[in-house]
């Protein structure tokens, strides 16, 4: 939800220029970040694993955290997984969501949630206009949105520049355990 009409049009997918910055006297930032969710308790997020820190770039980004409910009353958390490309060959956004899962939970209690992410959700067009994923790194973050990282990680595609084929796996494995 964009703060201001001038700000039209917004995005959280903004590229590093499209933010805020000394040239408008507008402020860009949203009321509420992409990811933005209320709820009657609280949760907190703790133990990011990665099953890799290097990955093809034909491959999968296995992440998993912790969500804890420390509320007094049961309710639902949306785990977002959120990634960065800091260097690519052509501008990208400054975070785009990954993969995301819903989790309910009573008071207390723990689940475990694992996003098996195919690296072809990082995929791009280039100059040629061909999807392609690039090798480098790649910075993950778990948060409520996409304005508020909890925690942090850093993985490395390696291999070959990966052309995006029909036959590429696009879907995120959810899987959660409590």
């Amino acid at each position: 939800m964009p703060r201001w009409v001038g700000a039209q049009p917004y995005s959280y997918l903004h590229p590093p220029l499209g933010g805020a910055s000394s040239v408008s006297n507008l402020d860009t930032a949203p009321v509420r970040p992409f990811g933005h969710g209320l709820s009657y308790t609280t949760f907190t997020h703790t133990d990011l694993r990665i099953a890799a820190h290097q990955v093809p770039t034909d491959g999968a980004i296995v992440a998993s955290c912790r969500v804890t409910n420390t509320g007094d009353r049961a309710g639902a958390d949306v785990v977002q997984l959120y990634a960065g490309d800091p260097v690519a060959s052509v501008t990208r956004p400054v975070v785009q969501l990954l993969g995301y899962a819903r989790v309910h939970l009573e008071p207390g209690q723990s689940a475990i949630v694992e996003l098996d992410v195919p690296t072809h959700r990082l995929a791009f067009s280039d100059r040629r206009m061909v999807r392609i994923v690039e090798p480098g790194a790649v910075q993950l973050f778990v948060g409520p949105s996409c304005a508020d990282p909890v925690l942090t990680a850093d993985v490395e595609l390696t291999g070959p520049v990966h052309e995006i084929s029909t036959a590429d796996r696009r879907v995120v494995r959810v899987e959660v355990t409590t």
